[in-house]
């Protein structure tokens, strides 16, 4: 990540722009659910819905995790 006026230089646009951020942490028995609390704020705190988002990416290194995600939001793990 560079400051928004280096990834102007030289006519570049900078390919994305942080809009929010939140932070949540869990147990190592509770860890599926904790994605989904950070999630809800950033929607909120953006005015954005699930519906509105096109991509999403998570780092989520368990299957179990990433599948826990999908079910808590209503997403299509498939899609």
């Amino acid at each position: 990540m560079r400051p928004g006026h280096q990834g102007r230089d030289g006519g570049r646009t900078p390919p994305a722009r942080l809009q929010a951020t939140a932070v949540s942490a869990g147990t190592p028995v509770a860890e599926g659910p904790v994605p989904v609390t950070a999630t809800r704020p950033v929607l909120t705190r953006t005015g954005l819905a699930l519906a509105d988002v096109d991509t999403a990416a998570g780092n989520e290194p368990f299957t179990t995790q990433v599948l826990a995600y999908c079910a808590e939001l209503g997403l299509d793990p498939e899609a």
